[in-house]
């Protein structure tokens, strides 16, 4: 499924990095904002999909207890100390995407109605607006048991009007002042040459 536009975070997905369990996956995470009810519904309903196969294949005909929801909520992942306040998560659902190691995610974007790979990876950042490739899948690995999100693909759809939540500011904004300063010394010294 395409998702609508949704908030980016810890995009690993230029380099496989290991998991905690050992595995070597690509990944990020996408912030859905709680009043985008119809991105909200979507997602809802590829997992739906997915935990109807995993009872039919999977789970022998019934729906275990998930250790981890497939949609989970930000604002209940800050007040139990799981994640940073201050990070984005606040007001937001979240869904975790991976793929395996060998089948890592395109990365594009557009440029004059043509998709293009993403060739300057500093361009995709936590908190860059993109649109991804998804897909929900049942699981039953090692005696746990849910429905995860499959990462197929990545637009960058925005990375001009949005608001890093790495903390990194752009180089002409944190160096702004030196360049009103480098200007007015620049003007006292062409008037003194005149």
């Amino acid at each position: 499924m395409l998702t609508e536009p949704f908030i980016i975070a810890f995009p690993k997905v230029f380099e496989a990095e290991e998991t905690p369990n050992g595995e070597m996956k690509h990944s990020c995470q996408l912030l859905i904002k709680k009043d985008n009810k119809k991105g909200l519904a979507a997602l809802e309903e590829d997992v739906k999909r997915a935990t109807q196969r995993g009872k039919e294949k999977l789970w022998g005909g019934k729906v275990p207890p998930f250790n981890n929801l497939a949609i989970r909520d930000g604002d209940d992942e800050v007040a139990s100390g799981k994640k940073q306040p201050g990070n984005g998560y606040e007001g937001h659902y979240f869904i975790n995407c991976a793929s395996k190691e060998e089948d890592p995610p395109e990365v594009v974007i557009i440029e004059n109605k043509v998709i293009k790979p993403l060739l300057r990876r500093s361009e995709l950042y936590s908190g860059c607006i993109v649109i991804a490739d998804i897909r929900a899948f049942p699981f039953n690995k090692a005696g746990n048991k849910g429905v995860a999100w499959y990462l197929n693909s990545i637009l960058l759809y925005d990375n001009v009007n949005c608001q890093r939540l790495d903390g990194k500011q752009k180089a002409a904004d944190a160096f702004a002042k030196y360049a009103e300063a480098a200007e007015d010394s620049q003007t006292e010294v062409e008037g003194e040459l005149i």
